[in-house]
C-alpha cells in the first residue's frame, strides 16, 4: 500500500546509494519531509519483506531489508530504507533467482578399519588373509598361542595362521587398528534474490536427496568412482538472501540398496507383527 500524500507535505525526491558486494545488489532509499508523513508512510513498510517504497503514483517492489526514521528540525524527518532485489514471482523456476553460484573442493581425513584392506584387499587370489581366522586370533585369552599366532577353535583343535593372515596379524600386534584415507567433498554455495515466496523455495527440494548417490555438476576432474549427497542445507544471510548449500562425498563404491534410488531400502517404520514388542513405531 502506498502513501497518499497532501500537499505541503510531499515527499522530497529520494536520494541514496547503490552497492554490489558480489552477493547482490542492494541500496539505500532517503525520503526526507514531514515527519507525521514520513511516519505514516513507514507504517506500510515490513522489514524481511517486499514492499512498496515508491508513491501511490509511482510504485515500487522491493524487498525491504531494514528501515530507520529519524525526527529532524522543523517537525521535519529523514527515513532511510535499506533495500535489496527482490524475487522475480513472474517466473516458476526458482534457478531464475540465482543471484550467485560459487563451487569448492576439499579433502577430509577418514579413518578406515585394517579389515577393510584384508576382507577386500589386494592380495593375490588363493593367499588372501582370512578375516575369520583373524576374527578367532585376536579373540584367543592364552597368550602362550596367541604369541605363535594360533588360536583354539570351536572344535577343540588348535589352528595356525596362513602366512597371509601373519602380516596382517602383526599390525594388530603393533597397535595398528585403522588406516589413513582422505576422499574429496565438493560444496556447492548458491544465493538466491530475496524475497522468494514459499512456492519457489519448496520447488528447490532442500534435503531430498541426502544420502541419494548423485554426482555434482563440477567435480574438478575427480573420479573416486561415485559420489553420495552429504549435505543439503539452507539459511538466511544478512541481505534477507536464501543460501544454499549443498555437498557431495566422492567414494570409492556405495551400495545401491542402501543409497541408490531405485529399489532402496528404507528403515522399518513398525515393528513386525507377533514379535513380542509392545513398543510399537521403531526408530
Amino acid at each position: 500500500m502506498a502513501v497518499n500524500v497532501a500537499v505541503g507535505d510531499v515527499l522530497d525526491q529520494p536520494t541514496g546509494t547503490k552497492q554490489d558486494g558480489g552477493d547482490g545488489e542492494t541500496s539505500q532509499i532517503v525520503r526526507q519531509g514531514r515527519y507525521a508523513t514520513l511516519d505514516a508512510y513507514a507504517a506500510n513498510l515490513k522489514a524481511k519483506s517486499v514492499c512498496n517504497v515508491g508513491t501511490a503514483g509511482n510504485p515500487v517492489m522491493l524487498y525491504v531489508l531494514s528501515w530507520q526514521l529519524e525526527r529532524v528540525e522543523s517537525d521535519y524527518g529523514r527515513l532511510i530504507i535499506n533495500v535489496g532485489e527482490a524475487s522475480d514471482d513472474s517466473s516458476s523456476d526458482p534457478d531464475a533467482d540465482i543471484v550467485s553460484v560459487k563451487w569448492s573442493v576439499k579433502n577430509v581425513q577418514q579413518q578406515l578399519p585394517l579389515s577393510r584392506f584384508y576382507i577386500d584387499g589386494t592380495w593375490s587370489l588363493g593367499s588372501s588373509p582370512d578375516a575369520h581366522e583373524i576374527a578367532l586370533w585376536r579373540q584367543e585369552p592364552r597368550k602362550e598361542l596367541y604369541d605363535l599366532y594360533k588360536f583354539l577353535a570351536p572344535d577343540g583343535n588348535a589352528y595356525e595362521l596362513s602366512q597371509a593372515s601373519k602380516e596382517v596379524a602383526d599390525k594388530y600386534r603393533m597397535g595398528i587398528e585403522c588406516v589413513m584415507r582422505f576422499y574429496p567433498v565438493v560444496t556447492r554455495t548458491v544465493t538466491y534474490r530475496a524475497g522468494m515466496s514459499w512456492t519457489k523455495i519448496n520447488a528447490l527440494g532442500i534435503g531430498e536427496k541426502l544420502a541419494h548417490i548423485e554426482t555434482p555438476d563440477k567435480t574438478f576432474g575427480l573420479t573416486p568412482g561415485t559420489w553420495l549427497c552429504i549435505q543439503d542445507e539452507a539459511d538466511y544471510d544478512a541481505k534477507g538472501m536464501l543460501v544454499r548449500t549443498s555437498g557431495w562425498m566422492g567414494c570409492k563404491s556405495l551400495d545401491a540398496d542402501l543409497y541408490g534410488d531405485t529399489n532402496r531400502w528404507e528403515p522399518m517404520s513398525e515393528a513386525p507383527a507377533n514379535s513380542g514388542n509392545s513398543g510399537g513405531s521403531g526408530s
